[in-house]
């Protein structure tokens, strides 16, 4: 009759200190506090954290698997923040200068009382704004379709990272089957952290990263719906209510509320145990060779 595992102590190893023993089943019980994360990662990364000699085949694909799904994220970042916010930005750009656009001919046509008015310098005139019109109608379209791209890519990367969340917790039952449970579940990997609680994160992280990506689809879907000119959460009856300046206000407000939201990312934690920097200030504490194999 086996005994219930024990719980783990609280976190006592301070890496850089050189005092942990070289058995990782004998190093001190992992915790989810470590002192000094953040502040000098790269001096305290290698002592005291299990040697290059004593790594099994786990740790080697393990370190390889969370350096893959950093790379995926950084990569998911990049998409939105360069491709993404430049595509919305000239997307809402465009959208303004339909409006301006779409303003000025109506004016011109409803001044157009006088018989004068119909000559050359007139046509010529709209002939000019029509133009820039068909230019704008270009560019906004061009840039949806940027945003479209950027969204297909976005969840090609996603498709990466749920790929290696899937692969971490097929090692992890691997080696609970070849180790033992302890060796998976309760044993410190290189430092503190358990095999269990670095893919644990992996999948926390992950599971973010696919509602980031859902929700900036749905930002997509809003603004293909505002190109067809249609409010959002408004009825066609309240719609024909509303004044020309108050549906404009009201499509200005949704721009406004679509770039924010783009730029925020909501569903991705920027601080604390949850967030990404989080984790990487772990992994460059906890994991062995972290900085070197990440080259």
């Amino acid at each position: 009759m086996t005994s219930s595992p024990a719980t783990p102590k609280p976190f006592s190893f301070k890496p850089g200190s050189g005092s942990a023993p070289s058995s990782p089943l004998a190093r001190s019980s992992p915790s989810r506090k470590v002192s000094g994360v953040g502040k000098d990662t790269k001096a305290a990364q290698e002592p005291g954290l299990l040697g290059r000699h004593e790594e099994t085949t786990f740790h080697r694909q393990l370190r390889s698997l969370l350096l893959d799904h950093k790379k995926a994220r950084s990569a998911w970042e990049e998409q939105v923040t360069y491709e993404g916010l430049e595509a919305v930005a000239a997307y809402t750009q465009a959208d303004e200068d339909t409006d301006r656009l779409d303003a000025a001919l109506g004016t011109v046509e409803k001044g157009s009382a006088h018989p004068e008015e119909e000559g050359l310098s007139f046509r010529k005139t709209q002939l000019s704004k029509q133009q820039q019109l068909a230019s704008v109608l270009f560019d906004r379209e061009g840039a949806l379709s940027d945003l479209r791209n950027t969204v297909k890519s976005l969840n090609t990367i996603l498709s990466r990272m749920t790929t290696i969340q899937a692969q971490c917790h097929a090692l992890l039952l691997d080696a609970s089957s070849a180790k033992g449970l302890e060796f998976a579940f309760e044993a410190a990997m290189w430092g503190t952290w358990t095999m269990g609680m670095l893919c644990e994160s992996v999948s926390n992280l992950t599971s973010q990263y696919v509602m980031s990506t859902a929700h900036l689809e749905m930002l997509v879907e809003a603004l293909l719906s505002n190109s067809k000119r249609t409010p959002e959460g408004l009825t066609g009856t309240e719609l024909t209510k509303m004044s020309p300046r108050e549906k404009e206000a009201l499509k200005v407000r949704k721009r406004e509320r679509l770039t924010e939201a783009w730029a925020m990312l909501p569903f991705l934690e920027k601080s604390g145990p949850g967030s990404e920097r989080y984790f990487e200030d772990i992994c460059a504490v906890e994991i062995g060779r972290w900085e070197s194999e990440g080259r």
